[in-house]
């Protein structure tokens, strides 16, 4: 069963997207903040990250850097999932930090599960 690790200050958007996400046979994790979860996916070694950029203690793009510059999480994907930013303005920041994806909030429940099915494909692809 393949893991996803959802990063947000927010528990009651945390509750109901991991909700969805298991309902859809996925193992879910969650952390909420930044230093919670460079520990947690250490130890989880999560298939995705969905990642928010505002947190309490650290920016979330702190967050993936660290998570990008350490050998045992380096390969994970992450997808920010943000409120910050409207459509045209995620597809500026994605270019910002290698591998990452920017989802805004506002975007359907679909349009994020199609990102994680298309990220979980090409990993698949790979171990085959």
């Amino acid at each position: 069963m393949e893991k996803i690790m959802v990063v947000d200050d927010e528990r009651e958007f945390v509750f109901v997207l991991c909700e969805r996400l298991k309902d859809a046979g996925f193992s879910v994790v969650n952390a909420y903040d930044g230093k919670s979860a460079i520990g947690i996916a250490k130890a989880e070694q999560p298939d995705v990250i969905i990642l928010d950029i505002i947190l309490p203690d650290m920016d979330g793009n702190i967050v993936a850097r660290k998570l990008k510059g350490d050998p045992r999480t380096c390969n994970i994907p992450v997808i920010f999932l943000t409120g910050l930013l409207s459509k045209n303005e995620t597809e500026k920041r994605g270019a910002s930090i290698a591998g990452s994806i920017f989802v805004p909030k506002t975007a359907k429940m679909k349009e994020l599960f199609a990102e994680i099915n298309r990220i979980l494909d090409k990993k698949r692809g790979r171990e085959k």
